[in-house]
C-alpha cells in the first residue's frame, strides 16, 4: 500500500503555468505499508527536499531496502502490487510517470495496469540482482458506491482514517498546510500519512479473500465488476459445463508478432470472435 502527501501551489493557476510546468504540486513525502505473502509487515516514509521527486524504481528500492535492513527480508518477490486509493492523485507524483504512462490504462479516471505490467531490473555493483514485475491497483475501483472514500473503506476494515486535529475545522486548515504540519507536528504528520497506506493493504487483502471465496482462485482483481464477470464464467463452466468461448462466440487463435525487444517473431494466443459471431444477420 502506498500514498503521497503534497502541497498545491499557493497562487492562482493559469494555462501558462500549466504549459511551462509551474503548476506542479510539491511532493512532501512518499509512504508505504508493505506485506509479504508469508505475513511479514513493515512501513516507512520518505520526505523529499524542495521540488525533488522519486521515481517508481527509487521508491521500490526504498521499500525493499528498509525491509531488508530493519526486518530481515532476504527474498525479493517476483511480482509487487502497488495499491493506493485514487491513483490519479498519487501516480503522477513519481518522476518517471510520463515514461511509464504507456504501460498504464485509464479506468474511470484512475491509472492502473490491465494488459501490461511495469518491469524493473535491480542491479548491485553492475550485476543483475532481480527482475521485478510491478502491478498497480486502485482500491477506489474495488469499493461499493456508498464507501468510495478512503475514510469509508477505513471504516469497513476497522481502521479509521486519522484526523490531524480533533477539531474538524482545524483539521481542514491543516490539510491545506501540510508542508507546515510536516515541520511543526512531525509525529502527527507521519502517523496520518502512514495510516492511509495501511488502510489500502487491509482493504485489498479483504478483496483478495472475497474473490477467493467466490471463485476458488487467488487474484488481485481490477474492479468489483471484474469479480462478477469471473464468477459468471465460473458458473457457466461448473454449473452448465459450457465453455465461455462458445457462449460469447469466440475462439483462441495464434497470432504472430515481431518483437523489437527480442528481435524475432513470437506467437501469442488471443481471443477473437468467430466468423459466425461476426456475421449472424447475413447468415440468416
Amino acid at each position: 500500500g502506498f500514498d503521497t502527501e503534497f502541497k498545491t501551489p499557493n497562487f492562482h493557476i493559469t494555462r501558462d503555468h500549466i504549459v511551462t510546468g509551474a503548476a506542479k504540486f510539491r511532493v512532501l513525502s512518499y509512504q508505504f505499508h508493505a506485506k509479504t505473502q508469508d505475513g511479514k509487515e513493515w512501513q516507512g516514509i520518505c520526505c523529499t527536499d524542495s521540488n525533488e521527486r522519486m521515481s517508481i524504481s527509487d521508491f521500490l528500492v526504498f521499500v525493499i531496502g528498509k525491509g531488508a535492513r530493519d526486518h530481515g527480508i532476504t527474498k525479493l518477490p517476483l511480482t509487487i502490487f502497488l495499491v493506493c486509493h485514487f491513483t490519479r492523485a498519487d501516480i503522477p507524483a513519481f518522476s518517471d510517470f510520463k515514461d511509464q504512462s504507456q504501460y498504464l490504462s485509464s479506468v474511470r479516471g484512475t491509472f492502473l495496469n490491465i494488459n501490461q505490467c511495469l518491469k524493473y531490473q535491480f542491479e548491485c555493483n553492475g550485476e543483475l540482482v532481480a527482475k521485478l514485475r510491478v502491478v498497480i491497483r486502485d482500491t477506489m475501483l474495488l469499493t461499493p458506491q456508498a464507501k468510495k472514500s478512503l475514510q469509508g473503506i477505513g471504516e469497513l476494515v476497522g481502521l479509521p482514517k486519522l484526523q490531524l486535529d480533533p477539531d474538524l475545522k482545524k483539521h481542514k486548515e491543516m490539510i491545506g498546510k501540510m508542508d507546515e504540519v510536516r515541520v511543526t507536528h512531525w509525529d502527527i504528520y507521519k502517523n496520518y500519512a502512514l495510516r492511509d497506506a495501511t488502510i489500502c493493504v487491509l482493504y485489498i487483502e479483504r478483496i483478495i479473500k472475497v474473490y477467493e471465496a467466490v471463485t476458488g482462485k487467488k487474484k488481485v482483481p481490477v474492479t468489483l465488476t471484474s469479480i462478477g464477470i469471473d464468477l459468471l464464467f465460473k458458473s457457466w463452466q461448473d454449473d452448465l459445463q459450457i465453455n465461455s468461448l462458445d457462449i460469447l462466440g469466440q475462439e483462441i487463435v495464434k497470432q504472430r508478432y515481431f518483437s523489437k525487444k527480442k528481435n524475432y517473431y513470437i506467437e501469442k494466443n488471443e481471443k477473437v470472435y468467430s466468423t459466425n459471431a461476426m456475421y449472424p444477420a447475413q447468415m440468416y
